[in-house]
C-alpha cells in the first residue's frame, strides 16, 4: 500500500482527507471538484468509509490517493 500525491483527484479515488487538527478519514471521491459561487476555492465531495458520511472538503485537506 503506497500514498500517492496528486494535484487532482478523480471521481472514484480512494484518498485520505486530514486537516491536521484531528479530522482523518480515509474516504472515496464522489465529485471531483465543487467550485463555490465566487470560484475562489475548488472542494471535493467525499464520502467517508469509516463514518459512511458525505463530506464536502477543501482540496487541500486530501493528502494523497491510497493505491492497494
Amino acid at each position: 500500500m503506497s500514498i500517492i500525491e496528486k494535484e487532482h483527484y478523480n471521481k472514484g479515488d480512494l484518498v485520505i482527507v486530514d486537516d491536521k487538527k484531528g479530522f482523518r478519514e480515509i474516504a472515496v471521491v464522489l465529485s471531483a471538484t465543487i467550485p463555490m459561487y465566487h470560484r475562489k476555492y475548488e472542494f471535493y465531495q467525499v464520502f467517508s468509509v469509516r463514518e459512511g458520511h458525505v463530506y464536502i472538503v477543501p482540496c487541500d485537506l486530501v493528502q494523497g490517493e491510497i493505491k492497494i
